[in-house]
């Protein structure tokens, strides 16, 4: 069993064992193949609010890997919520996690996706970036999205299912992002953002 801090709820979650300061996600809240096509649910939500602290017990995959998601998962049981954990102690593994690759490709590609076919598994599918300045949410016709810049380069993605978080809610200051690899479509894996975390 792993104590962990949840990153981003719901199904599509992302957590850091803070033993190990790993990242891990779902398997898929919506598995994908390799030519793109969904197959089910395979993972329980984990609960929120981002921050929470949680217990989850790992079961073994029977799946194949996933290159768009090395990180991926399965959980044997829902997990279990433990105590709120302390501010400074997250704050710490906080910064830890932050990407110091700033002069490399945000998730290894100058642009919005990458080839399904180009993945190996070998690098991160999910990353905690802080951009240079506070981001930007807006919705358009195709759904809610965020604006940030990260060695002066300027990206605009797709937010998961977690959407814009509400900016008046009190203590939120979204300086940093939880940034990975969504669902592929079509052969391409785009790269989504898929929370902002609320101030420690």
């Amino acid at each position: 069993m792993l104590h962990c801090l949840v990153l981003v709820p719901g199904a599509d979650w992302v957590a850091v064992d803070t033993d190990t300061g790993a990242l891990l996600r779902a398997r898929s809240s919506a598995r994908t193949e390799p030519d793109g096509d969904e197959a089910g649910s395979i993972s329980p939500p984990l609960p929120g609010p981002p921050l929470r602290a949680v217990e989850l017990v790992l079961a073994h995959d029977s799946e194949p890997a996933d290159p768009a998601r090395p990180e991926a998962v399965v959980l044997a049981s829902m997990p279990s919520h433990l105590a709120d954990p302390r501010r400074r102690p997250t704050k710490r593994l906080l910064q830890r996690l932050v990407t110091k690759s700033v002069d490399r490709p945000l998730l290894g590609t100058l642009g919005p996706s990458i080839a399904y076919g180009d993945l190996t598994g070998t690098r991160p599918s999910i990353v905690l970036v802080a951009p240079e300045r506070p981001p930007r949410f807006g919705a358009g016709p195709s759904g809610p999205w965020c604006q940030f810049s990260l060695s002066g380069r300027r990206h605009v993605l797709p937010m998961g299912e977690q959407g814009p978080p509400d900016q008046t809610a009190s203590g939120l200051s979204p300086k940093l992002l939880v940034v990975g690899l969504g669902t592929p479509r079509r052969g391409q894996v785009p790269k989504v953002v898929f929370g902002a975390l609320p101030r420690v």
